[in-house]
């Protein structure tokens, strides 16, 4: 008997122009309160809410909680959100 598996789904593959407008677009939110969600399941899965420190080519930095440092790969985010207040 031959099992296949699902076919696995890969994420969506970013090429360097779009990484890039993508992180400028993200840098004009340092400083404000933003909620990130990632791929993948568990404490990503709700999100991570938190002050927008810094954006990198690679990676960004949330600041969430009193000595909590949160670095969310760019390739890894699915959704941003921001507040307008």
């Amino acid at each position: 008997m031959n099992q296949t598996s699902p076919e696995e789904k890969s994420p969506p593959f970013f090429n360097s122009e779009a990484k890039f407008l993508f992180t400028e677009i993200l840098k004009q939110y340092i400083g404000q309160t933003v909620t990130i969600f990632v791929i993948g399941g568990g404490p990503g899965g709700s999100g991570y809410t938190g002050i927008l420190m810094s954006v990198k080519n690679e990676y960004i930095s949330i600041y969430m909680n009193p000595m909590t440092l949160a670095e969310i790969p760019v390739s890894k985010i699915t959704c941003f959100s921001h507040n307008l207040l």
